[in-house]
Order: C-alpha cells, then sequence, then structure tokens
C-alpha cells in the first residue's frame, strides 16, 4: 500500500529560547517589589483554602526574590 504524503510536510521545530544559554551571566534582572507580610499571608490563606477544598495535606511557604523566608503554613487533615 502507497501512501502519499506529498501535502503533508512536517513544519520544522521551533527552537526554545530558553533552552539558550548566554555568554555572561544577567545580573541586572529586575525581582520586581518585595512581599510584604500582608500579601504572603493572603497567598497562603488561598493556597491553604484550595487544598482544604481538594482534602490535600501539604506544606505552604512564600519566599522573597532572595529566598528569605517570609510566612509559612501546614494543612492537616
Amino acid at each position: 500500500m502507497f501512501v502519499n504524503l506529498s501535502g503533508h510536510a512536517q513544519t520544522p521545530a521551533v527552537a526554545n529560547p530558553l533552552d539558550a544559554v548566554p555568554e555572561n551571566m544577567p545580573f541586572d534582572v529586575p525581582y520586581g517589589a518585595p512581599i510584604t507580610l500582608e500579601r504572603a499571608q493572603a497567598v497562603i490563606a488561598a493556597a491553604v483554602a484550595e487544598a482544604k477544598r481538594h482534602n490535600w495535606k501539604l506544606n505552604v511557604a512564600v519566599v522573597d526574590s532572595g529566598a528569605n523566608l517570609v510566612a509559612a503554613a501546614a494543612t492537616v487533615k
């Protein structure tokens, strides 16, 4: 059996820009505004509420751009 695929050419794969390795480390990457404790607690409250809806047991942590812990909570049944 012969199948004609002449009209069905494959499109070439597009390179992912995240696969590129920079020559120099870009140290001027903006991180945005620091997160406040109140905002971190609001994020945690939303995550805990979602976990309770799905009966998930998890730990939630919010860190700032320097990986410093801002707030944390655990959900248990």
